[in-house]
């Protein structure tokens, strides 16, 4: 073989070498490169996972949380509607007595119109009594008079004396019991002046209690108003919790979902990084050994 020939194959031997240690260098490069790469990714992967888990942990903390919002939301609607239930029980109670009260009042209100008219015809009698006791005086001067007139006549008098006798006896007897009648009138009369004053007071109080009782049912109304807007508040607490804590739930398995798909991509990187390491030393024997042959 012609020597010239020997040196041109040779310089096209040492040219191939060269290629092949160049792209086996740059291969090198290129796999240390994506090793680095697979190697952040790997450490980005794992710092998701830990958000990811802390995520977790806050969502499960959240739903916890909504959970103990919404048992205490319906304890409260149950506390709030057994007192609107006992509000209900105090407000008809107060309007039974406020009605009965009423009925006290005008009732005593009638007594004292009755007294009135007691003491009217209290006063009527008063009034025929002394009639009677002056016609009593009347009739005893008559009678007196009759007497004498009947002691001058004699004998034929002493029977118109009988009669004037009875006459003054009558008349003694009808001004006592008019005098007994009026002392009667007088006592009634005082004791329906002071019952008439008594029923006054008692239809004023009732009348005040009456007021105050109204009140009192006023304020229970606008408590039992009060504890239907808390019914209706604590309800609609209740919802959204109840709606917060499904979707606290629908986070959660979303989170679940994503952790499991980023586990598993970390454990697909581990092994890719795996290959590409050892593609790398393979690589890198296989630099070493052309760069060795070259040489």
């Amino acid at each position: 073989m012609p020597v010239g020939h020997e040196s041109e194959e040779g310089r096209d031997q040492a040219a191939f070498a060269k290629a092949i240690v160049e792209r086996l260098g740059a291969f090198r490069q290129e796999a240390g490169e994506i090793a680095t790469s697979i190697e952040d990714v790997s450490h980005f992967l794992a710092d998701q996972m830990s958000v990811f888990n802390r995520l977790s942990d806050v969502a499960n903390e959240m739903s916890g949380a909504i959970a103990g919002i919404d048992s205490a939301a319906k304890e409260t609607d149950e506390v709030s509607s057994d007192a609107a239930a006992r509000s209900g029980q105090s407000l008809a109670t107060v309007e039974n007595a406020i009605a009965g009260i009423r009925r006290l009042a005008d009732s005593v209100r009638a007594i004292q119109e009755r007294l009135g008219e007691l003491d009217t015809h209290l006063a009527s009698v008063g009034t025929s009594s002394k009639d009677i006791q002056v016609i009593a005086k009347l009739t005893n001067l008559l009678a007196l008079n009759a007497t004498i007139e009947s002691q001058r006549a004699g004998e034929a008098g002493k029977g118109f004396a009988v009669v004037a006798n009875e006459v003054k006896s009558l008349a003694r007897k009808a001004s006592d019991v008019t005098l007994g009648i009026e002392s009667a009138v007088d006592t009634l009369t005082n004791r329906v002046g002071e019952l008439m004053v008594s029923t006054g007071d008692t239809a004023a109080t009732a009348s005040s209690v009456s007021e105050g009782v109204g009140f009192i049912s006023t304020t229970i109304q606008d408590f039992d108003r009060a504890l239907e807007q808390i019914h209706s508040r604590v309800e609609e607490i209740s919802e959204a919790a109840s709606d917060g804590r499904t979707q606290c739930e629908d986070v959660i398995d979303y989170i679940d979902t994503f952790m499991i798909s980023l586990s598993t991509t970390g454990e697909t990187l581990e092994d890719a990084r795996t290959r590409i390491a050892h593609l790398v030393g393979q690589a890198a024997d296989a630099f070493a050994f052309a760069a060795g042959g070259k040489a």
